[in-house]
């Protein structure tokens, strides 16, 4: 290669790293801003919304070529991830076919499974040092922080709107334990008390001496979610950390998992009160949570149906069989307020039996060796890491995933500023680690 060619290589990978370093700079906000330009340009709000998949589609071509025809890193870890994503691949376009559905609405409804994961490759292609890497995770720490900071300021106005100037007009969805959950910059409450866990993750594992002011800014708003996801993640770090003895992890450690056993107890009453209410009204319940049980029964009437491939991706439960008006829906009786819930989050809130409507047994088996491969790349490099500081972050990591997996039994992985996050990370460290496993 020459010089020049060499020089034009570097600028075009130089280029492509600051694109991806702005895309994961930009995620949190993304829901934001394109509902603050959908306002007066339409067009250009799709546009900010649809940056991740634009992203994917365009490097991912790119990051394979660098990884398996011009053989610049050891594949063998890549194939781990590869193979359960041809084997949905190849299982998606067979239901499709079977079923007799679009083409262009069967590899759409694969690409909304496999995309976030795909971001692995892409990363892990373009970012090859750690300390390229440490810089990129310190200004996401940077970010999570001000998120924080939106965060409290939220909750000591809801706080002071509610309790003291003792206002009416707050919506109670958004409360819990009368602690008002808030969503700082992002979609919603849950997801950005999962991105900070993920960052407070990041910021535990690789801080060689804690700062214990932004220790507890971070502590503070992953309490504020009053998520049960959100703290058993939590409590799997403490876990983990007390093994590694850090003493203060101890003192989180179980008020924490009071507050999950506090959290469920009252669920519980809340649900029993729930449905003694509708029994002596006669009222059906208007609340979704209640709802998801009728979309599982609607998803196991599909699967029965098309038991081993499913009805096909793209055909149930995602903004895919919205936007191709899947005729699922008329055919299974779903309801005007299940398609509303849809309509406005793009989703059913039910991943495994999505999964299960749309692939069938055959889907939701690969779907789970895609995960165990996952934790199995995430140990494998935590035995090969380079350092103490590596191996810290890759138990982050492995923690992080368990916490995922659990999120996806009552939820969908259809979370850009998360997910794409989360598996950037993933691809940044087995990027930068590469001479360790070659």
């Amino acid at each position: 290669m020459t010089d020049r060619a060499f020089l034009e290589e570097s600028n075009i990978r130089n280029l492509i790293k600051w694109w991806l370093t702005a895309i994961i700079i930009i995620l949190p906000f993304q829901s934001k801003i394109e509902v603050f330009i959908k306002s007066f340009n339409n067009d250009l709000s799709n546009l900010i919304g649809g940056l991740d998949e634009v992203t994917i589609v365009m490097l991912l071509p790119i990051a394979l070529i660098k990884l398996y025809i011009n053989k610049e890193y050891p594949t063998r870890l890549y194939t781990f991830i590869l193979i359960p994503l041809l084997l949905l691949l190849i299982s998606g376009i067979i239901s499709g076919f079977m079923n007799g559905n679009s083409f262009t609405v069967t590899i759409q409804g694969i690409f909304d499974y496999e995309e976030y994961f795909l971001v692995i490759f892409i990363f892990a292609a373009f970012f090859r040092t750690y300390d390229e890497v440490n810089d990129i995770f310190q200004t996401l720490i940077k970010i999570a922080l001000f998120l924080v900071g939106i965060a409290l300021v939220q909750e000591v106005w809801a706080l002071v709107s509610r309790y003291v100037l003792d206002m009416e007009n707050y919506d109670l969805s958004n409360w819990r334990l009368g602690i008002y959950r808030p969503s700082s910059l992002m979609k919603s409450s849950n997801i950005f008390g999962l991105y900070i866990l993920l960052m407070f993750i990041v910021y535990v594992s690789l801080a060689k001496k804690i700062n214990y002011f932004i220790f507890f800014v971070f502590l503070s708003a992953i309490i504020l979610s009053v998520s049960r996801v959100v703290y058993s993640g939590l409590i799997f770090l403490c876990l983990a950390q007390i093994y590694r003895r850090k003493k203060i992890f101890i003192y989180i450690f179980i008020p924490v998992l009071t507050l999950l056993l506090i959290i469920g107890f009252f669920r519980s009453i809340e649900l029993d009160k729930r449905i003694y209410s509708n029994v002596q009204t006669n009222q059906l319940d208007t609340s979704y949570s209640d709802d998801r049980e009728k979309v599982r029964q609607i998803a196991v009437s599909i699967w029965k149906d098309n038991i081993v491939f499913g009805a096909g991706p793209g055909m149930f439960g995602g903004e895919v069989s919205l936007k191709y008006n899947s005729h699922l829906y008329r055919e299974y009786s779903f309801s005007n307020k299940l398609m509303w819930h849809l309509r406005n989050t793009g989703n059913v809130d039910q991943f495994w039996f999505q999964l299960l409507a749309e692939m069938g047994i055959f889907g939701v088996l690969i779907f789970c060796f895609l995960f165990v491969d996952l934790i199995f790349i995430i140990l494998i490099l935590r035995i090969w890491s380079s350092s103490y500081i590596v191996g810290n972050l890759l138990i982050g990591l492995l923690i992080i995933t368990m916490t995922i997996i659990m999120f996806t039994t009552y939820t969908g992985l259809k979370n850009t500023s998360l997910m794409f996050t989360y598996c950037a990370i993933i691809g940044m460290t087995i990027g930068s680690e590469k001479e360790m496993y070659g």
